[in-house]
């Protein structure tokens, strides 16, 4: 793998041998050296290592540095660059937040954010009748958080307000994360009779779930945090529209026109997630109170017996992985900040601006980000209103400063075990979410998050309890880090 030329033969997924028998300090230096290539872990299949190649640095680098913008639009892509795209959806965010479905009026919010730039209108557009694959190898992470801001805002191609049923059933069929014409595709492409057979064979219901999409699956949530898109806040306002409709039922269209009312399978959470004090040293833990009796009930299936204990077992544990990640990183920003900074190199790329130099990375940690947000190659700081004018150079380049980056391979020695306990905590609670998604779905995986048993215990901070990932929200606001 040294002497495979990357850049050359561009590849999306590797697949190697890691036999148990490996050395660890080889391992070690193959995961370096996928990381220093741009690949990131994905999933381990008996001996395989499975690494898929990370996107978001090309043509547009402000779709993973939130500090940057782009004083002019990539080609082919949306109206703006990115960076100013993350800012427009934080603004609608805001304005979703204040009205529930259905109350909003798409127009006026569209009309506000129009201040913002054209690229939130050339989006809409896009999504309702373009092909946008372009966007999806440039920005994966913006694509997501683009998709569920429509999903909580307008009905495809309708251009109406968006109601709590309307959202519930993109949820459920698993319809948000595709645009309208690759949708189109999949319905020519989609097999009713092959699906009801796969779920008679698994004694499974039948319902109609469309797959995730590859951007859901390449995409890690430390990067999406990293890059700061609101796809987890946006998913906190849709847990808690869902929970807040009640019980859902599908309205079933039977023989002579009768409308059969068939209520929604969700599971019962038997748990209780038991989150001690900011000031405790203890980790999270689950609960499981004594069983209530059921009287005069039917017998429960398999199935549904696994999908209740998964909603513990799977989501539990991952709220669990996210609350210790919490509690690690708010100890880490209180003790040591300016030691957890950290600047990452962007080569032939140049700022609108510069302050005056020289000045090392000790000086521009210890001002702040307004005066120093990246430093360029003449040791000259550049303010953040200059940083957000950014363009394309042959010569030069800056260094980005990060608050925090939770990706271990990018940390010094002193935090490198504690920021890479962070970094595990927080990918085995994402790899435990995905398979309850895969086993049951997305929809029910968003109920269940947004109930109050995987919510935390914590009465000091109640605005807290209701969010996923379980994280501060200073780590999903807009503030650069």
């Amino acid at each position: 793998f040294r002497a495979f030329d990357f850049q050359r033969h561009i590849v999306d997924v590797i697949s190697i041998e890691v036999h148990e028998s490996l050395p660890q300090e080889t391992y070690a230096r193959l995961a370096a050296l996928f990381a220093r290539k741009g690949y990131r872990f994905l999933e381990r299949l008996v001996v395989d290592e499975i690494w898929v190649r990370q996107r978001g640095q090309w043509p547009d680098p402000s779709c993973v540095h939130p500090s940057l913008a782009l004083a002019e639009p990539s080609p082919n892509g949306p109206g703006d660059s990115w960076g100013q795209l993350r800012q427009t959806l934080f603004k609608l965010l805001e304005h979703l937040e204040k009205e529930p479905p259905g109350h909003l009026n798409a127009d006026r919010v569209l009309a506000s954010l129009a201040t913002n730039g054209p690229g939130i209108f050339s989006a809409i557009s896009s999504w309702n009748s373009g092909d946008l694959r372009n966007w999806e190898s440039q920005c994966p992470a913006g694509m997501l958080a683009l998709a569920m801001a429509f999903a909580l805002l307008l009905y495809r191609s309708q251009g109406e307000h968006r109601t709590a049923s309307g959202l519930a059933n993109e949820l459920r069929k698993q319809f948000v994360f595709h645009w309208n014409e690759r949708l189109s595709g999949l319905f020519t492409t989609f097999s009713h009779r092959d699906e009801v057979e796969a779920a008679e064979r698994a004694g499974t219901g039948f319902e109609i779930k469309f797959p995730m999409g590859r951007n859901w699956h390449e995409i890690s949530f430390i990067e999406i945090l990293e890059s700061r898109w609101p796809l987890f806040s946006m998913l906190d306002l849709a847990s808690k529209i869902i929970v807040s409709m009640g019980h859902v039922v599908d309205n079933i269209e039977m023989k002579a026109g009768t409308i059969e009312l068939r209520p929604i399978r969700v599971p019962r959470i038997r748990c209780n997630l038991q989150v001690p004090d900011a000031e405790s040293k203890e980790l999270p833990y689950l609960s499981l109170p004594r069983p209530r009796p059921t009287y005069a009930s039917k017998r429960k299936g398999t199935h549904e017996l696994l999908h209740n204990a998964d909603a513990c077992s799977l989501l539990g544990l991952a709220a669990g992985h996210f609350h210790s990640a919490l509690s690690e990183v708010r100890r880490l920003l209180a003790s040591q900040p300016r030691d957890l900074e950290r600047y990452v190199a962007l080569a032939n790329w140049t700022a609108a601006c510069a302050g005056r130099g020289p000045v090392i990375t000790r000086d521009c940690s210890s001002s702040s980000f307004e005066d120093c947000a990246a430093i360029n190659d003449n040791n000259q700081p550049i303010p953040l209103k200059c940083l957000r004018r950014a363009a394309r150079g042959s010569r030069g380049g800056l260094r980005l400063r990060r608050r925090l980056l939770l990706d271990e391979s990018t940390v010094r020695t002193p935090n490198l075990a504690l920021v890479a306990r962070i970094s595990e905590w927080i990918s085995e609670g994402e790899r435990l979410f995905r398979e309850f998604v895969d086993r049951h779905g997305f929809y029910q995986a968003i109920w269940a998050v947004g109930r109050p048993e995987l919510a935390g215990n914590q009465e000091s901070d109640a605005s807290e309890q209701q969010r996923w990932p379980l994280l501060h929200p200073g780590l999903q606001a807009q503030e650069p880090w």
